[in-house]
Protein backbone atom coordinates (compact mmCIF):
# COMPACT_ATOMS: atom_id res chain seq x y z
CA UNK A 1 0.00 0.00 0.00
CA UNK A 2 1.22 3.68 -0.44
CA UNK A 3 1.99 5.90 2.53
CA UNK A 4 -0.66 8.65 3.09
CA UNK A 5 0.05 11.56 1.56
CA UNK A 6 0.54 14.64 3.57
CA UNK A 7 -2.41 16.80 1.03
CA UNK A 8 -5.10 13.63 2.54
CA UNK A 9 -5.22 11.86 -0.97
CA UNK A 10 -4.87 8.23 0.47
CA UNK A 11 -7.55 9.23 2.77
CA UNK A 12 -10.45 9.96 0.26
CA UNK A 13 -10.92 6.59 -0.52
CA UNK A 14 -11.66 5.50 3.06
CA UNK A 15 -14.35 8.72 3.18
CA UNK A 16 -15.76 7.44 -0.36
CA UNK A 17 -16.20 3.84 1.15
CA UNK A 18 -17.69 5.49 3.88
CA UNK A 19 -20.69 7.28 1.81
CA UNK A 20 -20.70 4.94 -0.29
CA UNK A 21 -21.62 2.19 2.69
CA UNK A 22 -23.82 5.32 4.01
CA UNK A 23 -25.62 5.47 0.83
CA UNK A 24 -26.40 1.87 0.59
CA UNK A 25 -27.85 2.10 3.91
CA UNK A 26 -30.00 4.62 3.80
CA UNK A 27 -31.22 2.73 0.17
CA UNK A 28 -31.68 0.17 2.17
CA UNK A 29 -33.83 1.10 4.89
CA UNK A 30 -36.13 3.13 2.23
CA UNK A 31 -36.68 0.13 0.54
CA UNK A 32 -37.65 -1.67 3.55
CA UNK A 33 -39.92 1.26 4.12
CA UNK A 34 -41.67 1.16 0.77
CA UNK A 35 -42.10 -2.88 1.71
CA UNK A 36 -43.57 -2.52 4.79
CA UNK A 37 -46.01 0.43 3.68
CA UNK A 38 -46.58 -1.86 0.80
CA UNK A 39 -47.70 -4.94 2.76
CA UNK A 40 -49.30 -3.18 5.10
CA UNK A 41 -51.46 -1.46 2.51
CA UNK A 42 -52.18 -5.22 0.73
CA UNK A 43 -53.58 -6.48 3.81
CA UNK A 44 -55.71 -4.02 4.50
CA UNK A 45 -57.25 -4.23 1.77
CA UNK A 46 -57.67 -7.64 1.61
CA UNK A 47 -59.07 -7.94 4.45
CA UNK A 48 -61.56 -5.70 3.82
CA UNK A 49 -62.16 -7.76 0.41
CA UNK A 50 -62.55 -11.10 1.89
CA UNK A 51 -65.31 -10.26 4.45
CA UNK A 52 -68.27 -12.82 3.24
CA UNK A 53 -71.71 -11.11 3.52
CA UNK A 54 -73.80 -13.40 1.42
CA UNK A 55 -76.97 -14.80 2.35
CA UNK A 56 -74.92 -18.29 3.10
CA UNK A 57 -72.05 -17.15 4.33
CA UNK A 58 -74.16 -14.89 7.37
CA UNK A 59 -76.66 -18.24 7.75
CA UNK A 60 -73.52 -20.27 8.78
CA UNK A 61 -71.74 -17.23 10.70
CA UNK A 62 -75.20 -17.65 12.71
CA UNK A 63 -75.34 -21.50 12.34
CA UNK A 64 -71.56 -20.96 14.67
CA UNK A 65 -72.13 -18.26 16.84
CA UNK A 66 -75.35 -20.37 18.05
CA UNK A 67 -73.30 -23.16 18.45
CA UNK A 68 -70.90 -21.18 20.90
CA UNK A 69 -71.35 -21.01 24.42
CA UNK A 70 -70.01 -17.31 25.37
CA UNK A 71 -70.41 -17.49 28.90
CA UNK A 72 -67.73 -20.31 29.14
CA UNK A 73 -64.27 -19.00 29.54
CA UNK A 74 -62.14 -20.20 26.23
CA UNK A 75 -59.14 -20.22 28.60
CA UNK A 76 -60.33 -22.75 30.78
CA UNK A 77 -62.58 -24.99 29.15
CA UNK A 78 -62.29 -23.92 24.95
CA UNK A 79 -64.04 -26.85 23.63
CA UNK A 80 -67.28 -26.10 26.02
CA UNK A 81 -66.83 -22.37 24.70
CA UNK A 82 -66.68 -23.68 21.27
CA UNK A 83 -69.54 -26.57 20.86
CA UNK A 84 -71.40 -25.83 24.58
CA UNK A 85 -74.69 -24.74 22.89
CA UNK A 86 -74.47 -27.06 20.12
CA UNK A 87 -74.06 -30.05 22.25
CA UNK A 88 -77.09 -28.90 24.59
CA UNK A 89 -78.67 -28.63 21.24
CA UNK A 90 -78.57 -31.29 19.84
CA UNK A 91 -79.06 -34.17 22.27
CA UNK A 92 -77.57 -37.76 21.46
CA UNK A 93 -80.47 -39.68 21.16
CA UNK A 94 -81.03 -43.05 22.49
CA UNK A 95 -80.66 -45.10 19.50
CA UNK A 96 -77.58 -43.88 18.33
CA UNK A 97 -74.26 -44.09 19.32
CA UNK A 98 -73.52 -40.63 18.55
CA UNK A 99 -74.85 -36.83 16.69
CA UNK A 100 -72.88 -34.92 14.41
CA UNK A 101 -73.34 -32.43 11.83
CA UNK A 102 -72.98 -34.39 9.14
CA UNK A 103 -75.32 -36.87 10.41
CA UNK A 104 -77.97 -33.75 11.01
CA UNK A 105 -77.22 -32.87 7.54
CA UNK A 106 -77.91 -36.31 6.37
CA UNK A 107 -81.09 -36.74 7.91
CA UNK A 108 -82.62 -32.89 6.50
CA UNK A 109 -81.12 -34.21 3.08
CA UNK A 110 -83.24 -37.68 3.36
CA UNK A 111 -86.56 -35.79 4.65
CA UNK A 112 -85.84 -33.21 1.56
CA UNK A 113 -85.47 -35.82 -0.66
CA UNK A 114 -88.80 -37.98 0.53
CA UNK A 115 -90.88 -34.97 0.24
CA UNK A 116 -89.50 -34.36 -3.42
CA UNK A 117 -90.53 -38.15 -4.34
CA UNK A 118 -94.14 -37.86 -2.04
CA UNK A 119 -94.72 -34.48 -4.36
CA UNK A 120 -93.35 -35.77 -7.99
CA UNK A 121 -95.39 -38.72 -7.33
CA UNK A 122 -98.61 -37.22 -6.16
CA UNK A 123 -97.87 -34.92 -9.42
CA UNK A 124 -97.11 -37.75 -11.69
CA UNK A 125 -100.62 -39.78 -11.05
CA UNK A 126 -102.68 -36.65 -10.78
CA UNK A 127 -101.85 -35.40 -14.46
Amino acid sequence: MSEPAADGAATLPKRFRSRALLAVLIFFILLSLLLLIGLIITLTVRNEEDICLSQQCIKTASVILSSMNATADPCVDFYEFACGNWIKQHPIPDDAPSVSNFENLGQDLEFALKGCFIYCSKFHYTH
